[in-house]
């Protein structure tokens, strides 16, 4: 009571800032606290005895997840500018008939669809990088905001991100049913101020990939047949890496064909010429560099070349699915493994990335995994000189107080088993 009553009272606080990208500094300390109650109730969730716990323990933790979301909704989009991107791109299909993947918002053809809200668009020379189920997703959602007022339309964007969020609770209760797991574990993801503050605050449109993911790894679990697949589909037709986890899957080439014929029906009305776009997608692996970490180390062997730095992290990655192949890992730890190790690869890392690693904590509760959700808020300093200078400097020092610490307790475990041994 007094953890949720703790944890309640730090969304309040975040309520109470005027305005969150006045106030960075304050934001940031504020999540950090919020982080700190976080871990001290996952700590006590993962200890309390089964025989003497409270009754209606997960009725409760789920009432405080669902208000603490309330709290926050509100707030408006402030540390992240993706939804005015978001909301051109919505525009641009329901009311130009355009397609996102071939126009971008700086094209002079569809400057007829600016307004107030589009000098916040962000990177308007580029065309989409999103997958084809994010930009279905923006046409509907604009189909249904479309009389309101400019900043109230970019505000009602949230809205997918937050009831895919509620789907994602619905789907890992599922999946920790399936396995026969106390669903009071719900908390590590329930509770977790990641996916609040992104989703429920800023609006990233992540909680669609997270919510099929999840849904992924209870159909996974509890039928083991090619649904999975068409999961899978969906999850990277918003953003294509979860097509690596493909392999994992138990049902492999029915749901491979499954998720393939998914896929293409999502990408059907979208066809195009996508090279340009794919190029672009890849800085993600090796590009641009921003909150990186071991990136920054292939990039210094690679003699700063970046195209081989790039090349070298896909091929990291590529051999690490194979391996993991050859030792036959199932679905839900081929994706606890790949998804932080190739976040820990890539050159851009922005904190909503840590997302895709939440729904994974709940059934292999991870301490440096758990202190990487806790402490990527940090990966947010570079906005203060952003919003008072904009100044942007993605890989400056203060990233290393979140890597130093997940780094260190995964040699300390590693260290620890080899003692074992």
């Amino acid at each position: 009571m007094l953890l949720a009553a703790g944890i309640a009272v730090c969304w309040i606080g975040m309520r109470r800032i005027d305005n969150l990208q006045s106030e960075p500094v304050l934001t940031i300390a504020t999540l950090l606290l919020t982080s700190t109650v976080y871990l001290v109730s996952v700590y006590w969730i993962l200890r309390v005895n089964r025989t003497t716990q409270p009754p209606h323990l997960f009725i409760f933790i789920l009432g405080v997840a669902i208000g603490i979301r309330l709290i926050s909704w509100p707030l408006y989009p402030a540390f992240s500018d993706d939804i005015y991107r978001y909301h051109w791109e919505g525009k641009l299909q329901a009311m130009g008939g355009g397609n996102p993947y071939l126009a971008a918002p700086a094209d002079e053809k569809w400057q007829w669809l600016r307004d107030e809200t589009y000098p916040k668009v962000v990177l308007p020379d580029f065309k989409t990088i999103y997958g084809p189920a994010i930009e279905l997703e923006q046409r509907a959602a604009y189909t249904l905001v479309a009389r309101l007022p400019a900043f109230a339309r970019v505000f009602w964007f949230k809205f997918p991100s937050a009831l895919f969020d509620l789907l994602t609770l619905f789907a890992i209760t599922l999946w920790l049913r399936a396995r026969r797991e106390p669903l009071e574990k719900l908390l590590l993801y329930a509770w977790c101020p990641l996916p609040v503050f992104e989703f429920w605050i800023n609006g990233h449109n992540d909680s669609i990939l997270v919510c099929f993911l999840a849904g992924a790894l209870w159909l996974e679990a509890r039928y083991g047949r090619s649904w999975t697949g068409a999961a899978l589909a969906v999850a990277a037709a918003t953003k294509l890496w979860p097509a690596i986890l493909f392999p994992f899957v138990r049902q492999r080439v029915r749901s491979a064909l499954l998720g393939a014929a998914v896929f293409g029906a999502l990408a059907l009305p979208y066809l195009a010429d996508v090279l340009e776009n794919a190029q672009y997608a890849t800085g993600f692996l090796g590009g641009w560099r921003n909150n990186d970490s071991l990136y920054g180390l292939v990039l210094a062997v690679s003699g700063g070349n970046v195209y081989f730095a790039k090349y070298a992290t896909f091929t990291l990655l590529g051999s690490a699915v194979l391996w993991m192949m050859w030792r036959k890992y199932p679905l839900d730890r081929a994706a606890w493994t790949l998804i932080p190790l190739m976040l820990a690869i890539s050159s851009n890392v922005h904190p909503w990335y840590l997302t895709w690693t939440t729904p994974l904590l709940v059934i292999r509760p991870s301490v440096p995994l758990l202190l990487w959700v806790a402490l990527v808020p940090l990966h947010y300093v570079v906005l203060i000189d952003w919003f008072a200078l904009g100044q942007w400097n993605g890989i400056n020092d203060w990233r290393w107080l979140v890597y130093v610490p997940v780094y260190g307790w995964m040699l300390v475990n590693g260290l620890r088993r080899t003692a074992d041994i």
